[in-house]
């Protein structure tokens, strides 16, 4: 059950990023509002075209996530996401689908 809260979670913050992406953009083209960068005038919608992108793509790493957890029997832990055992594992090990298993993490 804590997996599915987790998800759900998980799920409903990036729905929020999306949604906050859209309002970011109707804001700035009703305001027209404009930023200074590098000496370039930007529309400020284009940030929120930036924010709605990022949450499509983590909505997408979350079904993954999912699919990953309902694939096997794996247990959600704050451990898996730390820095050290990630150097432990290295790069090759984190790719490799047996070690993923073989440890139950994901």
């Amino acid at each position: 059950m804590s997996k599915r809260i987790a998800i759900a979670t998980l799920y409903i913050f990036d729905l929020l990023i999306i949604l906050s992406g859209f309002l970011y953009c109707i804001y700035n083209i009703q305001t027209k509002v404009k930023f200074h960068l590098f000496g370039t005038q930007v529309p400020g919608y284009i940030f929120g075209i930036v924010s709605i992108y990022i949450g499509i793509r983590n909505f997408k790493a979350v079904q993954k996530l999912n699919r990953q957890i309902i694939s096997n029997n794996a247990k959600f832990s704050l451990r898996n996401f730390s820095t050290v055992s990630l150097i432990k594992k290295g790069c090759s090990n984190l790719l490799n689908k047996k070690t993923i298993k073989s440890e139950g993490g994901i």
